[in-house]
C-alpha cells in the first residue's frame, strides 16, 4: 500500500487530469514495480507480468482522476497480488509477503529508511532488519538510469528497473487504468 491524504486540491499535479493527476499514475507505479519485482523473484527473474488484474477505485466527481484505488492481480505460479494507492485517504505504508514459511513485512518501502520484519511460522520468532538511508531516495533511480543509457547496464542481480519492466509496468498501470475506466487525453493519440 502506499496511501496519504494529500487534501482536495484538484488544479495540483497530483490531481488535475490534464497534469496526469490520480493515484495510479503518481504512487501506483511503485506499489505494481513491487508487485511483479515480488512475483519475478519467486520464478528466479527480475520481474513478473501479471496474468490477470481485477480492479476498482473512486474517481473524483471534480477532477475525474483517481483518488484511491485497489488492483488484484495473478501471476504465474498463482501467485497473487493487491495493491492500493491513494491520493485523498491515509492508509499503513507497508509491503507484505506472504508465503508458506511465513510473512516478510516491509514497513514505508516507498520512503526509506524503515524496517523489515520477518516472521517464520515454524520458528514462532521475528527478526526486524533496519534499512538505513545512505543517500538521496531518487539518487539509486538516476544512477540506474544514466548508467544504463551511458552504455553501463545494470548488474544482473540487482532489482533496479531496466527498460523492458519500466515498459511492462507502465502496460501493468494501463491496464489497472482500464480496469476502474480511468482514461486520459494522451491515450486516444496511441
Amino acid at each position: 500500500n502506499f496511501c496519504y491524504n494529500s487534501g482536495e486540491q484538484p488544479e495540483s499535479r497530483l490531481q488535475a487530469k490534464a497534469l496526469g493527476g490520480g493515484a495510479i499514475l503518481d504512487i501506483g507505479c511503485y506499489t505494481m514495480s513491487f508487485a511483479r519485482l515480488i512475483a519475478g523473484r519467486a520464478h528466479g527473474r527480475l520481474f513478473a507480468e501479471p496474468l490477470e488484474l481485477k480492479a476498482v477505485g473512486h474517481l473524483d466527481a471534480k477532477t475525474k482522476t483517481d483518488m484511491w484505488t485497489t488492483a488484484v492481480m495473478r501471476f504465474e505460479g498463482d501467485i497473487l497480488a493487491k495493491t492500493t494507492c491513494a491520493l485523498r485517504m491515509n492508509h499503513e505504508n507497508e509491503a507484505v509477503i506472504l508465503g508458506d514459511k511465513g510473512r516478510i513485512t516491509v514497513e514505508m518501502p516507498w520512503q526509506c529508511p524503515g524496517t523489515i520484519r520477518v516472521e517464520l511460522d515454524e520458528k514462532d520468532s521475528a527478526q526486524e532488519i533496519a534499512m538505513p538511508k545512505q543517500r538521496p531516495l531518487f539518487a539509486y533511480e538516476i544512477d540506474s538510469f544514466t548508467n544504463e543509457m551511458r552504455g553501463r547496464p545494470i548488474a544482473a542481480d540487482a532489482v533496479a528497473m531496466r527498460f523492458d519492466d519500466t515498459l511492462g509496468n507502465m502496460k501493468a498501470l494501463d491496464w489497472w487504468r482500464a480496469e476502474i475506466g480511468l482514461g486520459y487525453e494522451a491515450d486516444a493519440v496511441r
